[in-house]
């Protein structure tokens, strides 16, 4: 049975997929999984070692050339699913031609012949969860539903990291609504290093805004115990750094997620709600920024409790011990 999983989205997104991708491997072991993804977003899949085979849909600038761009409709499929309701992935499901194609609905403006159309249940449902219950509408899966994945053998174990015991701090975002204050994480760091003894690695994406905003939280914390990756790991390298990690805090980004398919206790500060978005089967905490209608998400999160942050880190790590 050959199954394709088309998800055009984000590159959180796209590793959220990975649970539902192992509970195919764990339910139907002879199953050759495809994972269409859209391209620049395909690297966070390095360790879902579940999937056999990534494909890319389109192209990005700075992408250099790959077979994943290659003609991956040649390929014959017996299932295919659009789990993320985009019409790229529409289009994908379709063009892959599987006798059974699913699509998240309501598909309006699409024929029924296209794909079937799937409503997830009422009530709170995580996103991983949710890609689980679309595919067992199609491809009988028992619970439970499994963790993200990124296994560790695919982790790079030299990523450096010139501590014994320390964290990993992933303060900034290209989303400014999701973006917590600078003085909060000044003072969330410096509580890790004092209070617990921690070390501090600084994560961040490649982007100039992002790699400014970390280098500005380096300069205010204690350099012989704190170093900036500069935005320049892979996610294997990241993935190194979070297995031996004692906690991992960041905004709500593809690093949080990739934290809990580390394992690694999660520190997650979020103005979406944590019940469909936050760390997924890991320990964890989430500090949410409440729903206010007179304020905007951005301005929630810069209210958002430096105290509670600190309470639900010391949790993290008391329990850890």
């Amino acid at each position: 049975m050959r199954v394709l999983l088309v998800k055009t989205k984000n590159i959180g997104d796209t590793l959220l997929l990975t649970a539902a991708a192992r509970a195919i491997r764990r339910d139907h072991p002879q199953a050759h999984i495809t994972a269409l993804v859209r391209a620049g977003t395909e690297g966070i899949l390095a360790g879902a070692v579940s999937i056999d085979r990534i494909a890319t849909w389109g192209r990005v600038p700075e992408a250099a050339p790959t077979r994943r761009t290659a003609a991956w409709w040649a390929q014959t499929y017996d299932l295919a699913i659009d789990l993320g309701g985009t019409s790229s992935g529409r289009w994908a499901t379709l063009l892959s031609r599987a006798p059974r194609r699913g699509t998240r609905g309501p598909a309006r403006g699409w024929p029924a012949c296209c794909a079937r159309p799937w409503e997830p249940p009422p009530g709170i449902l995580h996103s991983a969860a949710r890609d689980f219950h679309h595919v067992s509408s199609l491809l009988p899966l028992r619970d439970p539903i499994p963790p993200l994945e990124f296994d560790s053998t695919r982790a790079d174990p030299n990523t450096p990291a010139p501590f014994d015991a320390y964290a990993v701090l992933h303060p900034s975002t290209r989303w400014a609504e999701k973006r917590w204050p600078l003085e909060q994480w000044i003072t969330l760091a410096r509580h890790l290093q004092e209070a617990h003894g921690l070390a501090l690695v600084l994560s961040s994406g490649p982007s100039a805004e992002e790699t400014t905003f970390t280098r500005a939280l380096h300069a205010a914390l204690d350099p012989s115990r704190t170093q900036c990756t500069g935005g320049t790991l892979s996610w294997a390298q990241l993935a190194g750094l979070l297995f031996r990690a004692r906690l991992f805090a960041g905004v709500d980004t593809a690093a949080m997620h990739l934290a809990a398919a580390c394992q690694c206790p999660t520190l997650a500060l979020m103005v979406y709600d944590p019940r469909h978005w936050g760390p997924w089967q890991c320990p964890h905490r989430s500090v949410h920024a409440p729903p206010d209608p007179a304020l905007s998400r951005a301005q929630r999160m810069q209210r958002l409790d430096a105290a509670a942050a600190l309470a639900a880190a010391d949790l993290l790590l008391s329990s850890a011990r």
